[in-house]
């Protein structure tokens, strides 16, 4: 067995195995890092798999293709590490590109909406909270619902494809709507306005975990069932969309 077990609590596993009889306790020079870069010298086949967590803005290194884990909100396998980008949360976890699109690298949907809130909307939201020395943390979450530590199987779930590169969504937007209802049959949305207004015209992204991200441009639509140009908060605002539009789905105007 070869386990990295992040860095500071190696002598206390080590002690630990050695408490419980195993005589064949050893610790790797260097680390899985240095062990990595031996295994690429003398071309021989790696007894760790997967990749190996770093505590740095790469939080993770791979060391083999493959991927022994699985996204913890959709469930696909993946091994990327994602720190929330919400401030007063950080929390470590394992998001596939899909879903770090969907969530823009948040881990629930509360912490997504924090982060369209204004700058001092948020700071007032974390204040007294210990948050700063927490850029690592892991933890339990409720809304990780594929987070299933030590549930899954001995083999691989995938290997990594050459192409996966991974980039922050950079497009500007705000939070504007959340949807409340989908007319299956007539293919229509519906949503209440919750943060300024839509226009006819304004050009709009509706995103979700399931439902992915979707833009399209605001043409014809009703306001309160009626005909209208223009919807305000409180507002609900009916459209047809060319896609099924699920509860969890948000409404963002696109700014740029």
């Amino acid at each position: 067995v070869m386990y990295c077990t992040g860095g500071i609590r190696c002598e206390k596993a080590s002690a630990y195995f050695k408490h419980q009889g195993f005589k064949n306790v050893f610790q790797l020079e260097g680390g899985i890092i240095n062990y990595a870069k031996q295994i690429k010298e003398e071309n021989i086949e790696s007894k760790f798999i997967g990749k190996n967590f770093v505590f740095d803005h790469r939080l993770g290194e791979r060391i083999t293709d493959d991927i022994v884990s699985q996204c913890h909100q959709c469930g696909k396998p993946c091994d990327n590490h994602t720190n929330c980008e919400n401030e007063g949360c950080h929390l470590l976890f394992i998001q596939c590109d899909e879903c770090q699109s969907a969530m823009e690298n948040c881990c629930s949907t509360e912490c997504l909406e924090t982060t369209h809130l204004p700058l001092a909307e948020q700071v007032k939201l974390r204040s007294g909270q210990q948050v700063g020395n927490k850029v690592f943390r892991k933890g339990k979450s409720e809304n990780l619902k594929f987070k299933l530590s030590g549930d899954l199987p001995n083999q691989p779930l995938a290997t990594k494809a050459k192409t996966d590169i991974r980039q922050k969504v950079k497009l500007k937007k705000v939070l504007v709507a959340q949807a409340t209802h989908y007319y299956v049959k007539a293919k229509i949305a519906l949503f209440v306005v919750e943060n300024q207004e839509l226009n006819q015209g304004d050009k709009i992204l509706i995103s979700g975990p399931t439902t992915g991200n979707e833009e399209l441009v605001l043409n014809d639509f009703l306001v309160n069932g009626e005909a209208a140009t223009t919807a305000k908060f409180g507002d609900k605002i009916t459209f047809e969309v060319p896609f099924r539009v699920r509860l969890s789905d948000k409404l963002f105007k696109i700014l740029n």
